[in-house]
C-alpha cells in the first residue's frame, strides 16, 4: 500500500510509480501533484508503443492495481506544457490501473493547458485508464491557455477511459479551477459517454451574452467582445484576461 498523504502540506511527485496487481495507492488528506505515469510499462501496449493516440481510446487499455482518492484527497495529474520549464516537459501524467475509485470526499484534478481551440489531441493531456472506475467525488479542470485568453470551446475525450464506469461528475461536482475558478464567463461539462468514459467540454460565454447588465455595461461588453481574440498580447490582453476573474454581475 502506498499512502500519499497531505496532512503536513501538499505533496509533489516527479517520476513514475509501478505497482503490482495486489498493490493499492491511496491519496488522502490533502493534495498530491503528480507529474509522471502510474504503471508506465502499459505504454508499450499502445497502438503506437510509447505514446497515447486516438486509436488507444476505448481499446480496453488499462493497468493493474488500485488507485483510490478518498478522505479529503486531491490528486492532480500534471501537464505543465504551457506553465512549466520547456526543457523539462516530457508529456502529460497518466494512470493505468485496474480499479480507479474517487470517493465522495475525493477529488481528481486534471491540469489542462490547451494550445489550440476545439478538440484536443489524445496524448496531449492527462488521462486515467481503468478496467473499473467508481466515481462519486469531484472532478476539477485546472485550465490554463497560453496568454491567459480562452478560445470559445475546448473538448477533451476520455479523460477517464474505463471498461466499466459507476457514477460520474454532475453539477457542482464538475468544476473549473485555477485563476478562472467560478468565472461568470466559463463553463465546464463532465460528459458521461456511452462507452463508460468521462469527456470534458468547455465553453466561453461571450462578454455581451451575460444577463442582467445595465445599458452602459451592455454597450461596453459588446465593444470588448468585438475586439476579443485569444491571440491578443500586451495591455489589452491583460485587461481581457482579468475579466475572467469576474464571478458575478455585481463584480
Amino acid at each position: 500500500v502506498i499512502n500519499l498523504l497531505g496532512t503536513s502540506g501538499d505533496g509533489s511527485i516527479y517520476g513514475n510509480i509501478a505497482i503490482n496487481p495486489d498493490d493499492v495507492i491511496n491519496v488522502e488528506d490533502g493534495t498530491t501533484y503528480f507529474d509522471g505515469i502510474i504503471n508506465p510499462e502499459v505504454l508499450a501496449l499502445t497502438a503506437v508503443p510509447g505514446s497515447i493516440t486516438a486509436a488507444d481510446l476505448d481499446s480496453g487499455l488499462f493497468g493493474e492495481g488500485a488507485l483510490n482518492i478518498q478522505a479529503g484527497g486531491n490528486l492532480i495529474l500534471a501537464d505543465p506544457q504551457v506553465t512549466g520549464d520547456p526543457t523539462m516537459y516530457d508529456g502529460p501524467a497518466y494512470a493505468f490501473v485496474e480499479t480507479f475509485d474517487v470517493a465522495p470526499d475525493g477529488t481528481i484534478t486534471f491540469e489542462l493547458q490547451p494550445e489550440t481551440a476545439g478538440a484536443q489531441t489524445p496524448g496531449d493531456y492527462p488521462q486515467v485508464f481503468a478496467d473499473v472506475a467508481t466515481l462519486e467525488g469531484t472532478l476539477v479542470a485546472a485550465i490554463t491557455p497560453p496568454g491567459g485568453l480562452f478560445e470559445d470551446a475546448y473538448t477533451w475525450e476520455n479523460v477517464i477511459d474505463a471498461e466499466t464506469r459507476n457514477g460520474g461528475f454532475d453539477g457542482a461536482r464538475c468544476v473549473i479551477d485555477g485563476i478562472a475558478a467560478g468565472s461568470l464567463f466559463l463553463s465546464l461539462d463532465c460528459i458521461e459517454d456511452a462507452e463508460a468514459n468521462i469527456d470534458l467540454a468547455f465553453e466561453r460565454t461571450a462578454f455581451d451574452d451575460i444577463v442582467g447588465l445595465t445599458e452602459n455595461a451592455q454597450s461596453v461588453s459588446e465593444g470588448l467582445e468585438c475586439i476579443y481574440d485569444p491571440s491578443l498580447t500586451g495591455g489589452i490582453a491583460d485587461l481581457l484576461s482579468d475579466l475572467f476573474l469576474v464571478t458575478d454581475v455585481a463584480d
